[in-house]
């Protein structure tokens, strides 16, 4: 319910989102971040096909371009 909750606030606003996720995660199903993307109409789901839980970890550099594109198209 907590988690729901927040979700649920975070789609009143109107602040862009990033959603990264790896597609071999284990510990949070893809689902998860498909349904946030839905739910937040400022998002963006960006999928790792070959990663685990820790996209950042596995592919730095990959996830370092993908986040700086994502915060200079905002500013």
């Amino acid at each position: 319910p907590f988690v729901e909750n927040e979700a649920k606030e975070l789609s009143r606003g109107d602040l862009p989102i990033l959603l990264i996720h790896g597609r071999e995660d284990k510990a949070v199903p893809l689902n998860n971040s498909r349904f946030l993307n839905k739910l937040w109409k400022n998002s963006r789901l960006v999928i790792f096909d070959r990663a685990g839980h820790s996209p950042h970890e596995e592919h730095p550099e990959k996830f370092n371009a993908i986040a700086l594109g994502f915060l200079s198209e905002k500013n």
